[in-house]
């Protein structure tokens, strides 16, 4: 069985076994005065998950929290500017962070660097823009390897060509 809110988006769905009347899955859904997803869970044979989402009064998601089975499972963080351009983003398994990212832009609102943790380091990005704004080099490194990725544009803006360059520890290309 499934209802459905005004806007037409499912807000319950339920199945059950008809001899024994055991609901086998259920699911409901809230939104805020926006349309934002803020509640979810999702329960089948009796395990689930639930998660909840915040928002700031721009729409932009802030943070998040899963749980399975009443215990945490995940939570993400978001900061924003004045623009809404990501400042930072933050994720977690359970109470360990996992990965933690952060980001620069320039006064056009473009990225310019990203600096990324995870489980396995830290890995620094810079992006490079042509004249038109198109973002024609990435770089990265901090990571085993380090890489390059360029492209190159016709004079509509359309992709011709993308090269990458990735470098070994050794400082051998490939």
């Amino acid at each position: 069985t499934y209802w459905y809110d005004k806007e037409g988006r499912t807000v319950k769905h339920k199945v059950v076994v008809t001899e024994t009347d055991e609901v086998k899955e259920y699911s409901e859904t809230r939104y805020d005065e926006m349309g934002h997803q803020v509640y979810h869970c999702e329960e089948y044979y009796g395990s689930g998950y639930v998660k909840t989402t915040t928002y700031n009064e721009q729409g932009l998601e802030l943070t998040s929290q899963t749980l399975h089975d009443g215990e945490l499972y995940s939570m993400t963080a978001t900061t924003y500017d004045e623009k809404g351009n990501e400042l930072t983003y933050e994720y977690f398994y359970g109470n360990t962070t996992w990965g933690r990212n952060t980001y620069t832009y320039d006064e056009q609102n473009r990225l310019l660097t990203k600096k990324a943790m995870s489980n396995t380091g830290w890995h620094q990005y810079a992006y490079t823009y042509d004249e038109a704004g198109y973002c024609i080099k990435v770089e990265q490194d901090g990571a085993d390897e380090d890489y390059v990725c360029e492209s190159t544009r016709d004079t509509y803006g359309n992709i011709l060509t993308y090269t990458y360059t990735k470098e070994d520890s050794d400082g051998g290309l490939y």
